[in-house]
């Protein structure tokens, strides 16, 4: 796997699909559970999980009340978020980003024990790799 490779697949598994999960939640939020009237632990797993799924609740009756253009605004702003989150951890890992002095080394292997390393000194930044990746999937889109 080479530098360009791995970017790209971070930017399908850590923005594409995590922003398609969250937008797809808001669409759909958890559902209210029910225990038998005489279950007290089903009864209590019910409270728990109807506590923990108000607040989805909530986020998605608000996200339901929008407009088709401002649901997509939600969702472009929720694009940009992963992105820059990704871009800013690529930033630490190349050693142009936080208080860290240095860099990290990011090694693939592979099914056959074959290392190989992502990101070796002489290779273009995965934070630039990065940028040019989302910015072709913008041109695409």
């Amino acid at each position: 796997m080479d530098n360009r490779k791995f970017v790209a697949m971070v930017k399908k598994e850590a923005v594409d699909d995590v922003v398609k999960i969250i937008v797809n939640g808001l669409g759909s939020p958890p559902p209210l559970f029910t225990a038998k009237p005489n279950d007290e632990i089903g009864q209590s797993v019910a409270t728990f999980r109807n506590k923990a799924g108000a607040e989805k609740r909530n986020q998605s009756e608000w996200f339901k009340r929008l407009n088709k253009d401002e649901q997509g605004v939600v969702q472009r702003l929720l694009e940009e978020c992963a992105e820059l989150a990704v871009a800013n951890v690529f930033t630490l890992i190349d050693g142009v980003g936080g208080n860290y002095e240095g860099v990290f080394e990011i090694v693939a292997i592979d099914s056959k024990d074959r290392r190989q390393v992502i990101n070796p000194e002489d290779a273009e930044m995965l934070h630039d790799l990065f940028s040019e990746v989302c910015e072709e999937t913008r041109r695409n889109k």
